[in-house]
């Protein structure tokens, strides 16, 4: 726990410190008291939130669903393996690719993603993604390849619960 607490803090400060204030001093198009503009304007991005409440609503549901999604992840990775949250992050990108057409085409074409002539190439990079997942894992096996036995392969990291169970409460207490 510790560990990713550190990893956490450790991303924010060297976002906030290093990387935000050296993207509001390149050139770009965003408004910033140089006469080039910014590249990216994060003071702004500040005042914005703060004088709407829609934005603040916006901004506290996406730090919820990402707190849940890593939950989730690591819950899968403890009780399953790497593997299967590696399948369902693939899975999960085919859905959101895939509403994204359906409300294009069903509900509303101002929103959505239309189907377009590199579309075909999505679908076979998922393919792709997905049975090399399998392969990489042995779950699909290709005849003509070699797979390592299960007695001769040594346990693989994935395979080991990544955080402890220490909601386990012991016999006789």
């Amino acid at each position: 726990y510790q560990r990713r607490v550190r990893e956490g803090v450790f991303g924010f400060v060297i976002m906030s410190l290093v990387f935000l204030p050296a993207i509001y001093f390149i050139p770009g198009n965003q408004p910033s008291h140089f006469s080039h503009g910014s590249y990216e304007n994060t003071l702004n991005t500040f005042v914005q939130i703060s004088h709407s409440h829609l934005l603040i609503i916006l901004n506290v549901g996406y730090i919820c669903s990402i707190a849940f999604f890593n939950y989730f992840g690591l819950s899968v990775t403890k009780y399953l393996t790497s593997v299967h949250r590696t399948l369902i992050d693939a899975c999960r990108t085919v859905i959101v690719w895939t509403v994204s057409i359906f409300i294009f085409y069903v509900i509303d074409e101002a929103y959505g993603e239309s189907w377009t002539k590199y579309s075909p190439i999505q679908v076979v990079g998922f393919g792709l993604m997905v049975i090399g997942t399998l392969v990489y894992n042995s779950i699909l096996k290709i005849p003509f390849i070699s797979y390592e036995t299960t007695e001769s392969k040594a346990t693989p990291p994935e395979a080991s619960p990544l955080l402890k169970d220490s909601m386990k409460v012991e016999e006789g207490s």
